[in-house]
């Protein structure tokens, strides 16, 4: 008798995860399958680059409020931007959108952070302090960092990156 109920008990149970995780993936299926697999994020070339830029103000503007940005949140630590943040940066929010937009619907990873990093996770390339915004997803992504113009920065570029302007660099 003890044996019939714990395998009711056992089966219920598992009939149960089971209807949960129907559940969840018919909720979150769609998300999950939109982000995954999807066709790579389209190349970054400078001419693209240097459009997002003008199109958000020029790279003199977003020099300005980068530099701001980088003073006002100093230190090594990383922290995101929302978008009550970017508020007194009107180029720097312009750029983030324009990359949501040139991500398209299908990437939905666009953000703003001042940060500090090794580009391409390679400590050779050194520790960069700089406004990073980051567009598309964890399996098609890129990148612009904008580097303090008012301090000597060295930026030991990775061989998927360019110069777009004096201090600022987009990954291909």
């Amino acid at each position: 008798m003890k044996w019939i109920k714990f395998m009711a008990f056992t089966i219920c149970s598992f009939a149960c995860l089971l209807l949960l995780g129907f559940i969840l993936f018919w909720f979150a299926g769609p998300y999950i399958l939109k982000n995954v697999g999807g066709p790579p994020l389209p190349d970054m070339t400078k001419e693209n680059a240097l459009k997002l830029l003008e199109a958000a103000g020029g790279a003199d503007k977003i020099n300005r409020e980068a530099s701001t940005l980088l003073n006002q949140w100093g230190g090594n630590d990383s922290k995101f931007l929302d978008e009550s943040e970017l508020a007194k940066s009107p180029a720097i929010y312009a750029l983030y959108t324009n990359c949501e937009t040139y991500s398209g619907s299908l990437y939905t990873g666009t953000s703003v952070a001042v940060w500090s990093d090794f580009p391409n996770g390679d400590p050779s390339n050194g520790l960069v302090r700089c406004v990073k915004i980051e567009f598309g997803n964890h399996q098609s992504h890129k990148r612009f960092y904008i580097l303090n113009q008012n301090q000597a920065v060295t930026f030991n570029m990775p061989s998927n990156w360019f110069q777009v302007a004096s201090n600022i660099f987009a990954s291909k």
